[in-house]
């Protein structure tokens, strides 16, 4: 552990314990700065009572190919909240089991922030574009791409805050646990666009993810 992960354990430490004091007032402020510090660092209980934090898994959708537009969402989403995403096959062997990996309160945030994007994608898709179609999957492509970036985006601000040590220790955390499952990173890929149709209701989406708010987690 760091001197800089060390310190601010101590503050949060501290700053809950300030909160049996019999000042209501003080108290109240500092377990309320204590869960603001836990939040905005990525951190749970366990990591101050110095318990190894176990990873968690669990299958979020099936799909019958990793080439799509919610699939590539649901990588950067889960990179976005310190987890990842891991492939397996189905006991037929004929789809996917997409499954998140990481911290569980973090496996719990990408999986609300998952069902609320792609539910705004699904109705912006809807509004846009009612018929199924070239033009319905190209602008459903241009919103997952466009709100990747923005996500990439916010992960790279994240990444160069004072939390950045916190950051690795939970990809850490997550490589050590595909390495003891045998597994790897899963490979993910956006769509490409084969028409100019297509390509224009890409274009639309991609200008439309802009208008889209992300949830807290993040913010």
């Amino acid at each position: 552990m760091s001197n800089q992960e060390e310190k601010l354990y101590d503050k949060i430490r501290k700053l809950l314990a300030l909160g049996e004091s019999p000042n209501e007032e003080e108290a109240s402020l500092a377990i309320e700065k204590a869960h603001e510090l836990l939040k905005k660092h990525n951190l749970s209980m366990d990591v101050l009572e110095m318990k190894k934090t176990e990873i968690k898994e669990g299958t979020y959708f099936e799909a019958d190919s990793l080439v799509g537009w919610k699939s590539a969402l649901l990588k950067m989403i889960t990179r976005a909240n310190y987890c990842d995403v891991l492939v397996r096959k189905s006991e037929a062997g004929d789809h996917f089991l997409i499954n998140i990996i990481g911290r569980e309160h973090n496996v719990v945030a990408s999986s609300i922030m998952a069902d609320y994007l792609f539910a705004v994608c699904d109705k912006l898709s809807n509004e846009k574009y009612p018929e199924e179609g070239a033009s319905r999957e190209g602008y459903l492509l241009g919103l997952s791409a466009g709100l990747q970036s923005r996500l990439r985006a916010l992960k790279f601000k994240d990444s160069v805050t004072d939390s950045k040590a916190l950051v690795i220790q939970s990809q850490e955390d997550i490589q050590e646990h595909l390495e003891n499952l045998g597994a790897e990173e899963s490979h993910i890929e956006n769509p490409t666009l084969e028409d100019q149709e297509k390509y224009k209701a890409f274009v639309k989406g991609h200008q439309d993810a802009l208008g889209v708010a992300l949830n807290t987690q993040l913010s």
